[in-house]
């Protein structure tokens, strides 16, 4: 176990650090490396920036098909004018 307050070992039967004096409980503390944080952030952002994408291309999908649709509306109401003597 380390003491929280000075990050030096301490023996588990303790209830203060012998080092600084502060006093131990009994909890886990995780300790994770800056890098490890980094990684975890940067594969949140990757996530979101994924789901941005996806929703992009969802939107430009929805819009083109809307275009296409409409322009054959366009096209079929111009060819019946058309053949209307």
């Amino acid at each position: 176990m380390f003491c929280v307050k000075c990050g030096k070992e301490v023996s588990n039967e303790g209830n203060f650090c012998h080092h600084c004096g502060n006093k131990i409980k009994n909890e886990t503390v995780i300790i994770t490396s800056e890098k490890s944080i980094i990684q975890k952030s940067t594969k949140n952002n990757q996530k979101i920036e994924d789901k941005i994408i996806n929703v992009i291309k969802i939107v430009v999908a929805t819009f083109l098909l809307l275009g296409a649709w409409s322009y054959m509306i366009g096209f079929f109401l111009f060819l019946e004018k058309q053949l209307e003597f």
